[in-house]
């Protein structure tokens, strides 16, 4: 009985394993003469086409072939895309909105920048997407025109898609807000992008123009299919019709995000970093392939493949940007603690003063006698004490008041410059000798992610606060003993 696996068709394999050409089947059979395969492969590919409401010049309407494993492709990235949109959205409860923007606008603005060649600075960037600008270079301003138009489709995801959505890119793009008309009105002759090779058109006669975004206008908003090939359409036609001077691809790049935008994906569309397609050789290819064919099939399948890597990296900045976003609560609320501490110490220093002096340790707040206190202090530390007492300082008494471990942990960050505020603050209030402190006790005493407070607790161990030990699983900290 044989049970070698039964090879594929090769329809089917030219077809559904990868989509090829006619070029590309003679190159991989090695073989010069390929047309009956090819015919074989055409009629293979007929029963899955999907004809497309817009046509090229020469009046053939366009098409897609969904094969089964397209079709599968497809779904596969709209499931990643709506459950992109549904973590955004969940962002909002950790208030990490703000930090995922930052990630994902500034990778888009990246390639925007690369590709015109402006050498904005990162933290110019960065003050574009956060509004805190104030003065900007020529190139900056322009990598803001282009931001200006990701946050029009982030905050206005269901304004409609016509000629006025098209209006609004190209007029924030130009910096020119009173448009008489917008469409080029001259045929496309430059060194850069000839108005036809061959019968490859980059830009049709500028008459056509018109007719034709009413057509692409009518497809966007009336043709039911999917939502990620209705983009890619969309982003296909402005490529080939280019409507204007300049900016075309980079609008009908835009124009490709607000299709998603207004069709259920909402203002996460707007951060996908699409633009990085623009940094791919092979688009050219494809659109040339696509247009000779009047098949789109090859222009999906290309964006297909990279918008797949676009949102995989999309969705591991989520919890990036939580993490960030814990991060900057974290140190906010650490802030926040110690400028509160400080502001409470001056109306209590006639209550402490006579604490400090009984702990012979300098004044915190008497700053008129430092000479006196430094050479204070030197006798303190030169003076052994024997006294015992329950916390690992033994001049510490227990049963320490809140004001006397603000103090504490003030002598703390000057006897340890290693030490941080929340390592001192949590200190002061954990060091009993005989207690055991956890990762979980620091975490929740200052607010912060575990694995801040397990480095933390960490950082102590290493400067010879606590030691460590192993106990049922998990860590825990006991202070050692300090004269």
């Amino acid at each position: 009985m044989n049970n070698s696996k039964e090879s594929i068709p090769l329809p089917v394999k030219y077809s559904n394993n990868m989509y090829a050409t006619k070029q590309d089947i003679a190159r991989d059979l090695k073989i010069n003469l390929v047309d009956n395969i090819w015919d074989k492969v055409v009629e293979y590919r007929s029963n899955f086409i999907t004809p497309i409401d817009l046509k090229h010049i020469d009046d053939t309407k366009y098409n897609i072939c969904l094969t089964p494993s397209i079709s599968n492709s497809v779904n596969q990235i709209e499931r990643k895309l709506f459950r992109l949109s549904n973590e955004y959205f969940k962002l909002e409860k950790c208030h990490a909105e703000s930090d995922y923007k930052l990630i994902a606008y500034k990778e888009c603005l990246n390639v925007i920048n690369k590709k015109y060649n402006l050498r904005v600075e990162d933290n110019v960037i960065d003050s574009i997407i956060t509004g805190n600008i104030s003065a900007l270079s020529p190139q900056a301003m322009n990598l803001n025109k282009y931001f200006k138009c990701l946050k029009l489709i982030e905050q206005t995801p269901l304004e409609d898609i016509n000629d006025t959505c098209l209006g609004n890119f190209f007029s924030n793009l130009t910096g020119n807000d009173e448009l008489v008309q917008f469409y080029r009105t001259k045929e496309i002759d430059s060194n850069a992008s000839k108005y036809m090779i061959g019968k490859i058109y980059y830009g049709i006669p500028y008459k056509l123009i018109e007719k034709a975004m009413d057509d692409l206008f009518n497809f966007i908003n009336y043709k039911d299919m999917s939502i990620f090939i209705k983009g890619v359409v969309t982003f296909y036609y402005l490529y080939y019709v280019r409507p204007f001077e300049i900016y075309s691809e980079d609008i009908g790049l835009l124009l490709f995000k607000k299709v998603l935008s207004h069709n259920d994906l909402g203002p996460v569309a707007a951060m996908i970093n699409l633009e990085s397609i623009f940094e791919y050789d092979d688009l050219d290819k494809q659109f040339i392939e696509s247009q000779k064919t009047h098949d789109l099939t090859y222009f999906l399948n290309f964006i297909l493949q990279k918008a797949n890597l676009i949102v995989d990296k999309c969705l591991e900045n989520i919890p990036v940007a939580k993490s960030n976003a814990l991060k900057n609560e974290f140190y906010q609320k650490e802030l926040q603690t110690i400028k509160e501490k400080e502001n409470d110490i001056p109306k209590k220093e006639k209550s402490l003063n006579s604490y400090v002096a009984s702990l012979e340790i300098p004044s915190l707040i008497d700053n008129s006698k430092q000479n006196k206190d430094d050479e204070r202090k030197n006798e303190v530390n030169n003076h052994e004490i024997n006294l015992s007492s329950s916390l690992a300082f033994s001049t510490i008494p227990s049963n320490l008041s809140e004001e006397e471990a603000v103090l504490f942990q003030k002598r703390l960050i000057e006897m340890q410059p290693l030490m941080s505020e929340s390592q001192a603050y949590f200190y002061a209030r954990h060091c009993t000798v005989g207690m055991n402190y956890t990762i979980a006790q620091f975490k929740k005493a200052l607010g912060c992610s575990y694995e801040t407070a397990r480095t933390s607790m960490d950082n102590l161990v290493y400067l010879g606060y606590y030691r460590k030990e192993n106990l049922k699983n998990k860590y825990i900290y006991t202070p050692i003993k300090k004269n």
